[in-house]
């Protein structure tokens, strides 16, 4: 294949997802795995779905479906979608070390193995980028 050809395929590869994908009723957007390879986004819906994109399972082409709509999936429920309705969930700590409190600031997933290693006394994961949750561990 001539490298205009290569070049060509790439660009087509890039850009037919955005639009025949964001056709369909229920889609709200859609971004290419070489986006999320090449770019970086700091925050909003692009940003959350590049957080969870694995370049060895995830797809060629990540959708981000409108407000309400899921993807059925068997009988299991689906929570991956890049919306707080879905993604804001109560989180419980309880046991030793722990005083009893509420916390109402966002708290961020990659926060919580690190807060758990905190207590625990030992280092945290190697791959983890979060912090210990201070509304927890500053009680």
């Amino acid at each position: 294949m001539s490298q205009s050809s290569a070049r060509a395929m790439c660009s087509i590869k890039n850009r037919s997802p955005m639009f025949s994908f964001c056709s369909f009723t229920g889609v709200s957007n859609t971004v290419t795995a070489s986006t999320l390879q090449n770019a970086y986004f700091s925050d909003g819906v692009f940003a959350k779905m590049q957080k969870g994109y694995n370049q060895k399972r995830s797809g060629d082409v990540i959708i981000n479906l409108d407000p309400g709509w899921s993807e059925k999936n068997g009988t299991s429920a689906s929570h991956n979608s890049s919306y707080s309705y879905d993604t804001h969930v109560p989180l419980v700590w309880y046991g030793w070390k722990i005083k009893r409190g509420n916390i109402f600031e966002k708290v961020d997933m990659t926060d919580v193995a690190p807060t758990i290693s905190y207590f625990l006394e030992i280092a945290s994961p190697n791959a983890s980028s979060g912090q210990p949750i201070q509304g927890v561990v500053n009680q």
